[in-house]
């Protein structure tokens, strides 16, 4: 039986998720707005909001990046994210010039202040969660008293269609719980074996035969020999 206290959170992998639920979340106010609209429009504030992600977030003036809004069928809402840790990280850090896009109105400045408040909050909070040093006691407390901000000011501005499992671990103190146990949990991510994981699908899906009969590329042996011994080699530590 695995007991609760080797149940540890992975504080990386819930920076990623929550991140991912923080833009779905703030997309799909704008497309409630979105939808008075007519049809033409919608299109084009669209194409506005995505070139303005591309040039200010995801990439800049001279190189956009390529990243597109994730639409459900009916368009009326956002599918689900998935997005790299560093991605996720990237959006956050720079949420706050997309909140100024999206409220730019004067009688969107609630809800824009509010936004850009929580924003605040989370950052800090995930700067404490990430820390590498060693927590005292009076660091636990002031993570927690951080914790609980950031919850009161999300719950405020999104209610109950705002909590997953990880928002409600910060809200409900469990967090706090592992930290009086193990004084850290960034020692503790697992964000590295999910980048081995990536690079195994990678060469599985791009230099293997995939149980097919299509020839591997020449040089693939040798990829996939490296990637057998990295894996044997830390799997065995």
């Amino acid at each position: 039986m695995l007991l609760l206290e080797f149940c540890i959170p992975c504080i990386l992998h819930m920076e990623n998720r929550i991140g991912e639920k923080i833009l779905k979340t703030l997309l799909n106010e704008y497309l409630i707005d979105l939808q008075k609209m007519k049809k033409d429009e919608q299109d084009a504030s669209l194409m506005a909001l995505v070139d303005f992600i591309n040039r200010n977030i995801t990439g800049d003036e001279k190189v956009p990046g390529q990243w597109e809004i994730p639409l459900g069928e009916d368009k009326k809402t956002v599918d689900e994210i998935a997005m790299s840790h560093s991605l996720s990280r990237l959006f956050v850090e720079n949420m706050d010039c997309l909140v100024g896009e999206l409220f730019s109105l004067e009688s969107q400045c609630e809800s824009r202040n509010a936004w850009l408040t929580v924003l605040k909050e989370y950052r800090s909070f995930m700067e404490l969660a990430r820390s590498r040093e060693e927590f005292s006691d009076d660091d636990i407390d002031a993570f927690q008293k951080q914790a609980d901000t950031f919850f009161a000011l999300w719950v405020d501005l999104n209610g109950y269609k705002g909590i997953t499992n990880y928002i409600h671990m910060i809200g409900a103190g469990h967090l706090t719980y592992y930290l009086r146990i193990y004084r850290n949990l960034y020692r503790y991510s697992q964000q590295g074996w999910e980048a081995l994981n990536q690079k195994i699908k990678l060469i599985f899906f791009f230099h293997t035969q995939r149980g097919g009969n299509i020839k591997v590329k020449e040089g693939d042996e040798k990829k996939n020999a490296k990637l057998y011994l990295t894996y044997s080699t830390v799997s065995s530590t």
